[in-house]
């Protein structure tokens, strides 16, 4: 059976940056808020480097153009970084933390902040995420 698009996008978050561990009953309709299954689709399919849409399309199987409109609605949400001012525009996945989770909170949408509230409190509870890891780190080190 195959895996829902969802948990394979906070797995995939979970390999960038800080992580993106799971939350029971937050981390999914968390990413939800934020990402379609179409954003989700082209987010997993992303290198963790600046890449070309014809390489995102050849990977996805679909047009340049089909994934250039979703790349940009992504860019738009502040879920994925662009390159400007040089053509041909290469795109590159964002973690949650120091990324995209940064600015959820500050999103007019009241649910949206709960949910980003919500993740952030559960994610920082979880004394196996890579983030709790890395404080005690901190921590013992000082």
């Amino acid at each position: 059976m195959k895996k829902d698009i969802f948990v394979q996008l906070r797995e995939r978050l979970d390999d960038l940056g800080i992580s993106f561990p799971a939350v029971a009953g937050v981390d999914i309709p968390y990413l939800k808020k934020f990402f379609t299954e179409e954003h989700a689709r082209v987010f997993i399919v992303m290198e963790d480097r600046f890449q070309p849409v014809e390489e995102l399309a050849e990977r996805l199987g679909k047009s340049p153009d089909e994934v250039k409109t979703s790349l940009d609605a992504m860019a738009d949400k502040g879920l994925v970084m662009t390159t400007t001012g040089i053509d041909p525009t290469f795109y590159a996945p964002l973690p949650w933390l120091t990324g995209w989770g940064d600015w959820t909170a500050y999103y007019e949408d009241k649910d949206a902040a709960e949910l980003t509230g919500a993740y952030k409190k559960g994610f920082a509870a979880d004394p196996t995420s890579k983030w709790a890891r890395w404080v005690a780190h901190l921590l013992q080190a000082a």
